[in-house]
């Protein structure tokens, strides 16, 4: 599905009614999805789609493109990457995994246009590969040391640090993957994403509303519920800027953030089916992908660290704090935010709050759902 007015409405968007394993914006108008052992491309923001000529006997997983011309691909079972120069046209395979074979491409990412990494798994077995010139070539950043030692998420901050995820259990390294060491593992439920906005600032996601943030570099996390009952599974998290964010979840669910994650407001519930891949293009339009060939775009809008250093409660929308519609700026108050609540007003907070200060006048009342916290700095 498509939107050209910010989600009020939406069309159609895809090629195809098979499940999108990513979506790989390439410049402002073209883009790559991989689709089982298909790929299609696009070169007018999705009007239009053409097959590509390069298909896999398994499936394609994830991909990255540096601009319209040049980018690869990656397939799983076994693991297997492809690079492109040329649009798509004629496509140049490498293999990473040599002299081993590994069977599933776990993770994808890059750090710029030439460094990135890949997370590989066989049965049992697990290895982290690097690249310094965008796939051509790999060298091993970090073998597996015993049976059943594997990672399923990674995220690198720079080429030093990074964090990686075994299941319900979170990694950091500090020395370029050489040796990891576990921050936390207390949690019952999967990662399935890992995202740092910055070297302090990151956030998990995972099986049943599991989403945690961290502002010290991942020494201490804080638990962020999306509502008092929330407990879908949340699959992808990414920041486009230190204050805008999106993740997905399921039965469709698209959360935003516009304070860098300490809250998170639902923007869109499109379609009955998972979404799963979420990615930001050069336009800084978001695109969403997942079951059924639904692809999803909406164009996002650059949001101020501090968009509205005074907020003052109107109640036009009702009691709930998290509805934009009661505050004067027209959006929620943030860290930096003085908030004033007028003689009489009813507030009701269920999410966690953090804002700069709180002036109740008489007669009004601030109550906060169980569960969650109301921070207030001064």
């Amino acid at each position: 599905m498509k939107t050209t007015n910010g989600g009020t409405s939406w069309s159609t968007y895809s090629p195809h009614y098979l499940p999108v394993t990513d979506i790989i914006p390439a410049s402002k108008n073209v883009l790559y999805t991989t689709v089982g052992n298909t790929l299609y491309k696009t070169s007018d923001s999705g009007s239009t789609w053409q097959q590509l000529a390069l298909t896999v006997g398994t499936n394609f997983k994830y991909g990255y493109f540096k601009n319209a011309d040049t980018g690869i691909v990656t397939a799983t079972e076994y693991g297997r990457i492809y690079k492109t120069y040329n649009g798509g046209n004629s496509w140049l395979q490498i293999n990473p995994t040599a002299p081993y074979g590994y069977e599933y491409v776990n993770d994808l990412q890059f750090l710029n246009d030439s460094t990135g990494y890949i997370c590989l798994r066989a049965t049992g077995n697990c290895t982290i590969r690097k690249t310094k010139d965008l796939g051509s070539t790999w060298t091993t950043a970090w073998n597996a040391q015993y049976q059943g030692e594997i990672f399923n998420k990674v995220f690198f901050v720079d080429e030093r640090t990074g964090y990686a995820s075994r299941y319900e259990k979170l990694f950091k390294t500090t020395d370029s993957a050489k040796t990891w060491v576990e921050k936390w593992g207390t949690s019952s439920y999967d990662i399935n994403s890992i995202w740092f906005i910055n070297a302090s600032t990151g956030l998990v996601a995972g099986n049943n509303g599991l989403l945690k943030r961290t502002v010290d570099s991942g020494k201490t996390w804080t638990s962020i519920p999306l509502s008092s009952s929330y407990y879908d599974d949340i699959y992808n998290v990414r920041f486009i800027n230190s204050s805008l964010g999106y993740l997905t979840a399921e039965n469709s669910a698209i959360y935003k953030s516009i304070n860098g994650g300490v809250t998170w407001m639902l923007d869109a519930q499109s379609y009955s089916y998972p979404v799963t891949s979420l990615k930001f293009g050069a336009d800084s339009s978001v695109y969403i992908a997942g079951q059924n060939g639904g692809i999803i775009r909406s164009g996002t809008k650059a949001v101020l660290v501090n968009p509205c250093p005074t907020a003052h409660w109107t109640g036009n929308a009702g009691t709930a704090w998290e509805n934009t519609g009661n505050w004067s700026c027209g959006v929620l108050p943030g860290p930096n935010t003085a908030v004033t609540i007028p003689v009489g007003a009813v507030v009701v907070i269920n999410s966690n709050v953090y804002i700069k200060s709180l002036q109740v006048e008489p007669t009004a009342s601030v109550s906060v759902g169980a569960y969650f916290v109301l921070n207030i700095s001064k």
